[in-house]
């Protein structure tokens, strides 16, 4: 039989089996919380559970003890039974070891989404983006637009889509100038103007107020939806944009909104659309301008009134523009195939990025 070791603190006195149930575990409490226990196993054998670690959603892992490494089980740590971290690329082999009700309480806690479900959220997703459009070719966005070619870009939360109201969604109107208007600098620039009203935060560029015309705003809804809508069309009637300047426009402000949403605890993860609207016979540019005749510039004619590219999904948020660069590629890349290139030009034939890496 099993001989009985005196248990830690916090364990006295519990109805303890021949080893200590995964339930029981709680270690290291200052960066783990268990949700709950998937899998036991049993005696001598695995456990895994659900969990957060400083703050993310993980699965955990250990050994329940028997009368080889005594009732604690590994790992251990001062005397304390302790759960370790599962590699998030396991997370989904361990789904297809579970019994159906605790299969789906991990996919939820998890945010596991297979294909049919994914194409539907995206495909939702993309509903809201369309609606947008419309909004703006038909002058109703919450404040006036200067005319001319736009890019609209879009961070859409698949908590959004679903209808669930993130527990992030008191924190969004606190600081306006988390969502800065797209500027053409290497950094973004405050909100000139910005209100706060029944459908959400509105930030404006014009430093005459909302009341003018904009040249960018940006629109954050109550389910934690960015919608930022720029001028990008340059020559007598905004017909000519520079590809170039669309994909860091794309790279910088996907990632700003990615990290402004994850610092007031939006869920992840976040699908991003980018479109190109209000085009009347407009052309887009392989290259910068830099003082040459748009005429002779390579480009790809623009016959339709939108274009919107193939969307991106964040499961995170980037650490660098590199980092963003390199998730959205199948965006950047539709956009410079639409100017008539084979690919995004910010990259390398290697697919080594090269414009310059800001980690701000």
């Amino acid at each position: 039989m099993l001989v009985r070791m005196e248990l830690p603190s916090g364990l006295e006195g519990s109805d303890v089996a021949e080893y200590v149930k995964p339930g029981d575990v709680i270690s290291p409490k200052a960066i783990w919380s268990l949700f709950d226990v998937i899998l036991d196993r049993g005696e001598g054998n695995c456990a895994y559970a659900l969990g957060t670690w400083n703050g993310e959603r993980r699965v955990g892992f250990r050994w329940n003890g028997d009368d080889a490494v005594g009732p604690l089980g590994n790992p251990q740590s001062r005397g304390l039974p302790t759960w370790t971290m599962l590699d998030p690329a396991l997370h989904k082999a361990i789904l297809d070891l579970l019994p159906v009700e605790k299969r789906a309480l991990a996919k939820g806690f998890l945010a596991v989404r297979e294909g049919e479900e994914l194409r539907e959220i995206v495909d939702a997703a993309g509903d809201l983006h369309a609606a947008t459009i419309k909004m703006i070719s038909g002058d109703k966005w919450p404040c006036k637009l200067q005319n001319g070619a736009r890019l609209l870009l879009h961070i859409i939360p698949f908590s959004a889509v679903n209808g669930t109201l993130s527990r992030g969604s008191t924190e969004l109107f606190r600081s306006p100038n988390r969502f800065p208007p797209i500027s053409g600098g290497s950094r973004p620039t405050p909100t000139a103007d910005s209100r706060i009203g029944f459908d959400g935060l509105l930030c404006g560029s014009n430093s005459s107020g909302l009341s003018e015309p904009q040249r960018a705003s940006v629109h954050v809804t109550l389910r934690g939806i960015v919608e930022a809508v720029a001028s990008v069309g340059f020559g007598a009637e905004g017909q000519f944009i520079e590809s170039p300047k669309v994909l860091q426009i794309i790279i910088r402000y996907a990632r700003v909104y990615a990290k402004a949403l994850n610092e007031c605890g939006i869920e992840f993860p976040v699908v991003v659309f980018a479109s190109l609207q209000g085009i009347k016979e407009g052309r887009l540019l392989q290259d910068l301008l830099d003082g040459a005749v748009p005429e002779d510039i390579p480009c790809g004619y623009l016959k339709e009134p939108s274009y919107t590219f193939l969307p991106t999904i964040f499961e995170s948020v980037p650490s660098t523009e590199s980092e963003s660069a390199s998730i959205l590629r199948a965006t950047l890349d539709h956009v410079s195939q639409t100017a008539g290139l084979p690919s995004a030009s910010c990259f390398d034939a290697a697919g080594k990025y090269l414009l310059r890496d800001y980690a701000w």
